[in-house]
């Protein structure tokens, strides 16, 4: 990674809603307060006003902070950009569209790169495009650092190493509790899932370039995956809908490097949303199909990426949750494992023995999961409000 440069990090698109909240957790947070951090985007004035509007809410006055004119448009902009930093923390999307322009000119100036992109497709093209030359230049490019893809690679990871024995299967289950105002998701969160189904064809091709050998991967003995999407969950006696897309390819991705690295067996893993009505799923499943069909026409496409509250029955709009329904939102990740005991473990000879139940709390759906990884390139760990809890029995 660059090392003697003008800033430790750079916040591109920094007024946009996750920008924001990027700007906000930096200034207020006490380990950042040792870097040298900017902000960077298409307009100074709005980018002035993010400062004034943050300094606002945390009592600080931070019209000293440099503001940085940068555009994706421009590519020029961007290496000047990439060129005074360690890190660009990148928070400009749909990043099938606009992210790749950032990932070139980092790459190519050996800047660290960190984005808050739940785009599989554009996270494995990227390594697919630009894994060798960041190699060449020191640059750490690392995407999918979001509230949902952290927890879960961490957790599987976590799970395994507290199984006494071999672990063959992780079923996790996401529930999200809203406060007393609900909760809506932003357009951005939209326009990434429209750009997915829009291109979930190539993407199958993409995933078999770039892990080839994935499907002939050995198996855990005695576990299947689950015949239907839709099941009930006895445990925590909630309906569940398989989301077996999305962050379910960091958790296949990292224990496909794990096994070309070391050998090991990959766990069974499923991911599903967990819901206390089964009409939920149900209707998510309807309109689910509806999105991708409309994905697939340009016309289309462009009429729900315009119109986010209308197509989504007001679960995505432009403004996003309000302050006080992410401060008060929260999420739990289950995890519900199965294997056998040490005895067991080397050739069992039947059916899972052992149990491990794990329990991931934290606030919203905010990037405060930015920092975990950040913490690995640049910074101490940032220390949040998220609890893992683990049984085994």
């Amino acid at each position: 990674m660059a090392q003697k440069r003008e800033f430790d990090i750079i916040v591109f698109g920094a007024t946009g809603y996750t920008g924001h909240y990027v700007v906000e957790t930096l200034a207020k947070s006490e380990e950042a307060a040792k870097y040298r951090w900017a902000v960077a985007g298409r307009s100074i004035l709005k980018l002035r006003k993010t400062l004034d509007d943050v300094g606002l809410l945390i009592g600080r006055n931070l019209r000293t902070m440099t503001a940085i004119k940068a555009d994706v448009e421009d590519e020029a902009s961007l290496n000047a950009m990439a060129k005074r930093t360690r890190l660009v923390i990148n928070t400009v999307g749909p990043f099938i569209q606009y992210g790749e322009a950032v990932v070139r000119c980092c790459v190519e100036n050996g800047t660290a790169h960190l984005d808050t992109s739940g785009e599989q497709y554009y996270i494995e093209r990227m390594q697919l495009k630009y894994h060798t030359r960041a190699g060449e230049t020191g640059a750490f490019i690392v995407g999918g650092s979001s509230f949902a893809s952290v927890p879960v690679d961490i957790g599987v990871d976590l799970m395994k190493s507290k199984f006494d024995g071999r672990l063959a299967q992780i079923e996790n289950i996401l529930r999200i509790k809203p406060g007393s105002q609900g909760y809506r998701f932003n357009v951005g969160t939209f326009s990434s899932m429209i750009h997915m189904m829009a291109n979930m064809l190539l993407y199958r091709k993409q995933r078999h370039a770039l892990m080839p050998d994935f499907d002939s991967l050995p198996a855990q003995p005695f576990v299947s995956s689950r015949k239907l999407p839709l099941y009930k969950q006895k445990q925590l006696n909630c309906w569940c809908l398989l989301s077996n897309e999305g962050d379910k390819q960091v958790v296949d991705r990292t224990q496909y490097s794990e096994h070309r690295r070391n050998g090991d067996v990959p766990v069974l893993y499923e991911q599903s949303i967990g819901f206390k009505s089964l009409l939920v799923p149900l209707g998510l499943v309807f309109w689910a199909i509806g999105v991708f069909i409309l994905s697939q026409v340009g016309v289309t496409r462009r009429f729900m990426e315009t119109f986010p509250r209308l197509c989504s029955f007001g679960m995505f709009s432009a403004s996003g949750p309000t302050r006080q329904q992410a401060a008060e939102a929260r999420f739990t990740h289950w995890f519900f494992g199965r294997g056998w005991g040490k005895a067991d473990a080397s050739n069992p000879t039947g059916p899972p023995n052992k149990k491990i139940i794990m329990r991931c709390d934290g606030p919203g759906t905010q990037p405060f999961m930015f920092f975990l990884p950040t913490s690995h390139l640049l910074f101490d760990t940032f220390k949040r409000d998220i609890d893992f809890l683990v049984i085994c029995f």
